[in-house]
């Protein structure tokens, strides 16, 4: 299991997940 690639993935779901207000990609 790659850190870098679990990050990305959970942060990027995590983000707008948490962040309703945050800047979609």
């Amino acid at each position: 299991v790659n850190p870098q690639y679990d990050s990305t993935f959970l942060f990027d779901n995590d983000f707008p997940a948490l962040r309703p207000d945050a800047p979609s990609p």
